[in-house]
């Protein structure tokens, strides 16, 4: 979250040389299949011998999760009116200080929808789960796929998985909801 919010901010604000083509780039990486990046990913996380560890996990989530962040959070600050920023400036603040004094506190709800749609992403990703772990840094999607067993699948086992899988995505969304709503919102509407 932390790069998407800068990254999303230069790109709407201060808009360097080439911020159209920075913007398509970041969208495209996006677009781009995951499931074209797992032999690759698997070849370097073996030859680095980071296979069956979490950190086999966050690398490629976070790579996958910040572009869509970065547009996201582009798209909330493009809504905000530029006067804020320019009152700050008047009152001596410069670029940093406003973005951390005005426009972060103004962006709070949008971070949090934006974090609660990276999170969700993250979490029900079966895919780089079951190839880059296997025994010692499982996913609860994984354990979700691993009830059948020879005599069929384990109704009862996977009901209670299922459920168990839900819950923190649950749990998050509650806490933030207060959030999530002006952050959905506030990109509704305009004026």
């Amino acid at each position: 979250m932390a790069v998407a919010c800068y990254a999303g901010y230069s790109l709407a604000r201060i808009r360097p040389r080439g911020s159209g083509v920075i913007g398509l780039i970041i969208l495209g990486a996006r677009l781009f299949p995951p499931v074209s990046l797992l032999v690759p990913l698997f070849v370097i996380f073996q030859r680095l011998g980071i296979l069956d560890t979490r950190l086999a996990l966050i690398l490629p989530y976070t790579a996958l999760n910040i572009p869509l962040a970065t547009m996201m959070m582009r798209g909330f600050y493009l809504d905000l009116p530029k006067d804020l920023e320019d009152a700050a400036f008047v009152d001596g603040c410069n670029r940093w200080s406003a973005f951390h004094r005005i426009i972060i506190p103004l962006v709070t709800p949008a971070l949090t929808a934006t974090a609660v749609f990276s999170f969700i992403l993250a979490w029900n990703d079966l895919l780089f789960a079951v190839s880059f772990t296997t025994f010692e840094a499982p996913t609860l999607p994984i354990l979700v796929s691993r009830v059948r067993t020879e005599e069929g699948i384990r109704w009862g086992l996977l009901g209670a998985l299922s459920l168990l899988v839900t819950i923190p995505t649950g749990i998050y969304t509650f806490r933030v909801q207060k959030w999530l709503v002006k952050g959905l919102a506030s990109g509704a509407v305009k004026g």
